[in-house]
């Protein structure tokens, strides 16, 4: 089972999905367990400067289940190397300088 944290992919760029924590669960046939995640406050941190919060709503995916959290923390900057850059949209293929 693996649990990924998805950010919004206007602004800040960020990966579609992030693989935050999985648990390895073996079943047999009719057979269920409850598998349990704790999220922390890095699995929502990124580095700017040391590990910040952006305040967004984050989707969380376990399996084909979806929910959405909303984080209070900072409103972040752009990076200067992303605006113009590939990274500012990604769409199509990056050029060798991206």
């Amino acid at each position: 089972m693996q649990l990924y944290i998805a950010a919004p992919q206007e602004g800040l760029h960020r990966p579609v999905r992030e693989l935050k924590d999985f648990q390895k669960v073996h079943l047999q046939p009719g057979e269920s367990e409850t598998v349990r995640f704790t999220l922390i406050r890095r699995s929502f941190s990124l580095w700017q400067e040391g590990w910040k919060i952006p305040g967004v709503t984050y989707t969380v995916c376990v399996g084909g289940l979806t929910a959405e959290i909303k984080k209070s923390g900072e409103e972040l900057p752009v990076p200067a190397w992303q605006n113009g850059s590939w990274y500012a949209h990604c769409t199509g293929k990056p050029d060798p300088a991206d």
